[in-house]
């Protein structure tokens, strides 16, 4: 009672308290969801910045190009003029209107591109009057050439404050270069590091993945092998429990086989005694022939209990030896008819010649006394039992055939389990046991055991058994 309390005690409190198996597996597993969410949120918001640099960086770039084109055309612009002005190249006029079309453009370009960058924007705004300052110098400078068709004073000073403001606007366009190209070194170092954490949350996501992956594996595992060790608990109670039953079924029969048998001999013996003198000889000597076949049959029963009882525990060796045939088979059906006078119906028909064989005698006498008794008792008093003996090739077969009251169809799966008797022998004294020692002893042998039988025409048994044949000796 003790013990019951705390076991159930420890049931109600691992009900109440602990945590099963299975919710420790959701709480792991929703444990696991949420850090992938989180992780596949970083991982999302690390692209859209990604994104959002990248885009930052392509904007920056082209700003600082639209800047160096402005530059360059402002240069080029330059240059014509005073091709045109200094030289009288037509061409060079043409090439300086071209550049401050493109210039112009480039200035709108730029005005676009910059946004909200409130110190871009002032330096933006000073270049806007300058280039237009400038642009007027020099168109001032081509029309006075056109007039005057020489480079005079004014042209000189034109010139002169074109180079000043020139100076002004590179000098402005470099600080915006500078500061965009600060921001685009920023931009990528901020890019770089988003890389390397995109790396970090792709190394991650991969390991918990497989850590979910593993953990999945784990309990499925566990949970197997769980299942195996119900299902080998369940398999061992149910042997437990087949050996529960064969042992009631073995003490119930073994107490009512021997009850008969020992009732006879301690009858026959107790009227022995007490009438030895009135009794004849003829009338002693059947009450001793009752008390031997009692006896035998106790000894027959004692000793396949202990063979099928040595094979269940693997202890049934096989120790095969050289031995004659046809004494052996004489010996048997012998042994047999001095045990019961019932047993003298039993015929041998013999195809040796003095042959040897090299089997274990004690294991083929118990097969074959097993199969010739159980056919002298489901048989009819005046009915033969036939013993053959052949040999086919290397292996040696028995018949044993009667003509008695056969074996029920369906009864012919369950022959060899022990303990198992047929449905139409329920009248006959047995223990169910003789065709279970037939089998592990033929299996001994490596050999085969099949069986014939029409219920109410008899049964042949045919034991075929591998054994090394040698001629008989002079």
């Amino acid at each position: 009672m003790p013990n019951k309390f705390v076991w159930n005690k420890g049931i109600r409190w691992g009900r109440g308290k602990g945590f099963s198996e299975q919710q420790w597996l959701a709480a792991g597993f929703s444990t696991v969801a949420i850090w992938l969410g989180i992780s596949s949120w970083a991982s999302y918001h690390n692209t859209t910045e990604f994104i959002d640099t990248t885009q930052k960086l392509l904007h920056s770039y082209e700003v600082t190009r639209t800047l160096a084109t402005i530059s360059s055309e402002m240069t080029i612009a330059e240059s014509s003029r005073r091709g045109y002005v200094f030289v009288g190249n037509r061409e060079e006029l043409d090439r300086y209107q071209e550049s401050v079309a493109r210039l112009v453009s480039s200035l709108h370009s730029l005005e676009g591109q910059l946004g909200r960058n409130p110190t871009q924007l002032e330096y933006f705004n000073q270049i806007k009057q300058l280039i237009p300052q400038r642009l007027a110098l020099l168109e001032r400078s081509i029309q006075r050439y056109r007039v005057t068709n020489q480079v005079d004073l004014e042209q000189r000073q034109i010139t002169t404050e074109s180079l000043r403001l020139r100076d002004r606007i590179q000098w402005l366009l470099a600080e915006m270069r500078i500061a965009e190209e600060t921001l685009l070194r920023q931009e990528l170092q901020h890019s770089q590091n988003l890389m390397q954490r995109r790396m970090i949350l792709e190394i991650w996501l991969t390991f918990s993945m497989f850590l979910v992956l593993l953990l999945g594996f784990l309990a499925v595992y566990r949970q197997v092998m769980k299942r195996k060790q119900l299902e080998a608990m369940e398999e061992k109670w149910a042997q437990q429990q087949e050996l529960s039953e064969l042992k009631l079924k073995f003490f119930s029969m073994v107490s009512h086989e021997f009850r008969t048998p020992l009732s006879v001999v301690l009858g026959s013996s107790q009227l022995l005694s007490e009438n030895h003198s009135q009794w004849s000889a003829e009338k002693r000597s059947q009450s001793l022939q009752r008390i031997y076949s009692s006896a035998q049959v106790m000894k027959r029963l004692l000793t396949d209990i202990l063979m099928f009882s040595r094979a269940e525990a693997g202890n049934l060796e096989f120790e095969p030896e050289w031995i004659e045939l046809d004494s052996f088979c004489l010996n048997l059906v012998e042994d047999m008819r001095m045990a019961d006078p019932m047993q003298d119906s039993i015929q041998l028909i013999s195809h040796f010649q003095g042959q040897r064989v090299h089997i274990d005698e004690k294991l083929v006498y118990s097969i074959l006394s097993n199969l010739l008794l159980n056919s002298v008792k489901y048989s009819a008093a005046n009915q033969d039992v036939v013993l053959i003996v052949e040999v086919d090739r290397a292996d040696l077969l028995f018949y044993v055939k009667d003509h008695g009251m056969g074996i029920p169809a369906e009864d012919l799966p369950h022959l060899y389990e022990p303990f198992y008797r047929g449905r139409n022998v329920s009248t006959i004294a047995g223990t169910g046991l003789g065709l279970a020692v037939v089998k592990k002893c033929v299996d001994l042998h490596r050999g085969t055991i099949t069986v014939e039988s029409q219920e109410g025409a008899g049964t042949v048994f045919t034991i075929r058994l591998p054994a090394a044949i040698a001629e008989a000796g002079p």
